[in-house]
C-alpha cells in the first residue's frame, strides 16, 4: 500500500462527530434538536440521533473484567472500544453520521486519548457561562452551590456514570475543559457554540452545526426540530413520563426546574476562579 493509499485508509477511520461540553451546558438540548431534525419529533427517553459515550456498551465483551477493574485500567480499553464502534459503523454502511455525546474534556488518561484524533471526524463544542452552570449543576449533583463550585475547580473531577451503567466522564474543571477544546490541534475540525448564542439564534447556529457535521440542511425540518425541542415541550414530557437520564440526587426537574440563586459574592468567586477562560470566550 502506498503512502497516499495508507493516508486515505487512515482518514476513512475518522468517523465520530463528538457533541462535547462541560455538564449543564446545553448538550441534551442539542441532542433533542438533532432528534427533532431526523424524526420531526422528540422523545426525551429515546433520543437516538446522538449516541451515548458508553464504553461499557461498546466493549463489555472484550473482557468480563472490564466493568469491575480499577477506573484507570478501564480507560485503557476506551480507544479500542471506540475503534470497535467505528468498525461496526463502517461495516453497516449507515447514512447518518456517527454522532456521540460526551462530557469528557479533550485530554488523556495514562496516555490514552479520551477523544482519539484518529477516530474523530469533527467536534461540536458547546460552552456556557459558568455562572449559569453553577445553579444547574448544583441541582444535578444534589450539592450546595459552594460545594458545586469546588467540584467545578477540580482538575480530576469525574462525573459518575454508575446510574447509567457507563464509564465515568473525566470532565476536569470548567476552565481546563474550556481550554482543552480551545487549544485543540489543527487536525481536529472543531466548531464552538456558546449556549447563549444558540439560545438567542437557534436556527442560525443549528444550521451551522448541521453543516459542520455534514448533514444536508432543510430549513423546514430545522423549524420543525426547533419547535419539537422547545423547552416547553421537553418540560411537559418530563412532567408526564419522567426523564430517565435525570440524576437520582437532583433536587428539581431536569428541564426548566427551579434553581437556587447564587449570591453575588459566589458569582464573583466564579469569575475569579475562571476569569482567563471566561475572557477568552467573551463572558467577561
Amino acid at each position: 500500500m502506498s503512502w497516499e493509499e495508507d493516508k486515505q485508509s487512515w482518514e476513512n477511520w475518522k468517523q465520530i462527530v463528538w457533541v462535547a461540553s462541560y455538564p449543564k451546558s446545553g448538550n441534551t438540548w442539542f441532542r433533542a434538536l438533532i432528534d427533532g431534525y431526523y424524526n420531526g419529533q422528540v422523545n426525551i427517553n429515546d433520543m437516538k440521533g446522538v449516541g451515548a459515550d458508553n464504553l461499557n456498551l461498546w466493549a463489555r465483551d472484550i473482557d468480563e473484567a472490564l466493568t469491575s477493574s480499577p477506573l484507570e485500567m478501564r480507560f485503557y480499553a476506551r480507544p479500542y472500544g471506540l475503534f470497535r464502534l467505528v468498525n461496526k459503523y463502517k461495516e453497516k454502511g449507515y447514512d447518518q453520521p456517527l454522532i456521540l455525546k460526551t462530557h469528557n474534556c479533550l485530554g488523556n488518561v495514562q496516555g490514552c486519548d479520551l477523544l482519539p484524533i484518529g477516530l474523530t471526524k469533527s467536534i461540536i463544542h458547546i460552552i456556557r457561562d459558568p455562572r449559569d452552570i453553577l445553579p444547574s449543576f448544583s441541582n444535578h449533583l444534589g450539592h450546595s452551590l459552594e460545594d458545586t463550585l469546588l467540584c467545578m475547580q477540580d482538575l480530576n473531577h469525574t462525573l459518575d456514570g454508575s446510574e447509567l451503567d457507563k464509564l465515568p466522564d473525566l470532565i476536569s474543571s470548567w476552565d481546563f475543559s474550556a481550554r482543552s477544546f480551545r487549544g485543540a490541534p489543527k487536525a481536529v475540525n472543531r466548531l464552538t457554540i456558546r449556549y447563549e448564542d444558540l439560545k438567542k439564534d437557534t436556527k442560525g447556529w443549528f444550521i451551522k452545526a448541521l453543516e459542520h457535521i455534514g448533514i444536508p440542511v432543510d430549513e423546514q425540518k430545522v423549524d420543525i426540530a426547533i419547535e419539537a425541542a422547545s423547552l416547553n415541550n421537553l418540560r411537559l414530557q418530563e412532567e408526564l413520563i419522567g426523564f430517565k437520564e435525570q440524576a437520582k440526587k437532583a433536587k428539581t426537574a431536569f428541564f426548566g426546574g427551579e434553581r437556587e440563586k447564587p449570591s453575588q459574592q459566589l458569582l464573583d468567586e466564579v469569575v475569579e476562579a475562571f476569569k482567563d477562560e471566561m475572557q477568552n470566550y467573551g463572558y467577561i
